[in-house]
């Protein structure tokens, strides 16, 4: 009977002490984490979040240390994953609240966050949407414009033969509107309207005959618009579609065997395009994956495409992130490729910085959805791009300077009976300023 009451007696102060045990631990991960919070030791935090989770420690106050400093670090996928855990064990606390809603926001998750705010009233009446209606639709409007600029030179095409002729894509000039409206919750619709005057110098050589140049201006027009629907769980459906004008022009000759001279002649096409993209995008943690197909007729070709990227956001926030993508394409029964490769950074808070390259077969590629289209004459084989990102409130003022090396082609004809078509290598320099207004 002794030796039972001592089994029992040892047993329940074993009981006693291990949940003291447990309750200085608790206490102790309590006060340490609590002292790394006021001193922002995001560094410190993270070790004593080790220490907790090897001693299968966790309470509603550790989570929100965590997620509160890695808010303030902009760390915000990290912090929506500690703030997440909070609000499962109490769900109360508006200030937790409003945190998960603008990790949401900062995340890009808009529809996300609005949906959140509208099951908290609270939420909701501190960030005070507007009122759905016509005014209030306009959430951004980008007007830009910039000019691309070569070393393209008038030179001796003819090389000893008895014919060349040439179009040297020179200067052009460009400019785009773009305006996006919120239709609702989950649906946006976007319009883009862009103008480009492209500069051309006909040449045409021979070897009875004084070169004759020609000076040609051609007005290319594109409108593009554009709907998408978010879904539950970040994905997000897109199609768009667009008509593209372009106006071409270039120089040839026809011989005249009974004046024995050549009568020049400037030839002009235009081509009236059209195209559409549809595309699915899924918001995955410091992950964005985004698949698209396309089709177009410029050129009065029929062309296909395929994209797949990935933006990957290593420390949860958008202003540091990597995107790789791939795009394949079917130019009228010629397969072709894209990879592109984009960095950003930020600098300062009021300043960003990127760079992208991208390397190919760019002729009739499509980017950005559609909404970007390169329709030139000479086929780009390599862009790369830097740029500021200046940040002014509510406004973003974007200076981008771009090298792209392009390929063209000219025909020469050695002997009477021989037609040659050579290629080139020229190098372009774009200039652009870009104007984003967040409404």
């Amino acid at each position: 009977m002794q030796i039972h009451i001592r089994l029992i007696l040892i047993g329940f102060f074993s009981i006693i002490s291990f949940f003291s045990f447990a309750q200085n631990k608790t206490y102790f991960i309590d006060s340490l984490s609590y002292e790394q919070y006021l001193k922002n030791d995001i560094k410190g935090l993270h070790k004593t979040k080790k220490i907790a989770k090897k001693n299968d420690i966790s309470f509603y106050y550790l989570d929100m240390r965590l997620g509160i400093i890695e808010y303030q670090h902009k760390n915000y996928e990290q912090a929506l994953i500690h703030f997440k855990k909070a609000y499962k064990r109490y769900n109360y606390d508006v200030n937790l609240q409003m945190y998960i809603y603008y990790c949401y926001l900062y995340t890009g998750r808009t529809v996300s966050s609005e949906l959140f705010a509208n099951q908290h009233p609270k939420v909701l009446k501190i960030v005070n949407p507007k009122k759905n209606n016509f005014a209030n639709s306009f959430k951004q409007i980008i007007v830009d414009g910039g000019t691309t600029f070569n070393n393209q030179e008038n030179k001796d095409f003819l090389n000893g033969g008895i014919y060349a002729e040439n179009t040297l894509q020179k200067e052009n000039y460009f400019g785009e509107l773009f305006i996006k409206n919120r239709l609702s919750k989950r649906i946006n619709l976007y319009n883009q309207f862009s103008y480009i005057q492209t500069n051309a110098l006909g040449v045409v050589q021979s070897n009875i005959e004084a070169e004759h140049t020609s000076n040609y201006t051609n007005t290319n027009l594109q409108y593009v618009i554009g709907l998408d629907y978010t879904f539950n769980k970040s994905y997000t459906l897109m199609a768009t579609a667009g008509y593209y004008r372009e106006s071409s022009q270039s120089a040839t000759a026809k011989y005249e065997t009974t004046n024995a001279k050549y009568i020049y002649i400037d030839n002009k096409s235009q081509y009236d395009s059209f195209f559409g993209n549809i595309s699915l995008s899924k918001k995955l943690p410091y992950t964005n994956i985004f698949i698209r197909a396309g089709v177009s007729n410029f050129f009065g070709e029929i062309n296909y495409l395929g994209e797949g990227a990935v933006k990957v956001f290593p420390w949860g926030n958008p202003y540091y992130y990597l995107n790789s993508s791939f795009t394949y394409m079917n130019n009228n029964k010629k397969n072709k490729y894209v990879i592109r490769e984009d960095i950003g950074i930020r600098l300062h808070k009021a300043v960003d910085f990127g760079i992208n390259c991208s390397y190919g077969d760019h002729q009739k590629l499509m980017t950005n959805s559609g909404f970007v289209v390169n329709n030139t004459v000479d086929n780009i084989k390599l862009k790369a791009s830097a740029f500021f990102i200046f940040n002014i409130k509510n406004i973003q003022l974007i200076p981008q300077y771009s090298y792209i090396q392009s390929n063209g082609s000219y025909m020469y004809m050695p002997t009477t009976t021989e037609i040659k078509i050579e290629k080139t290598k020229y190098n372009n320099h774009q200039i652009l300023l870009q104007c984003i207004i967040n409404l």
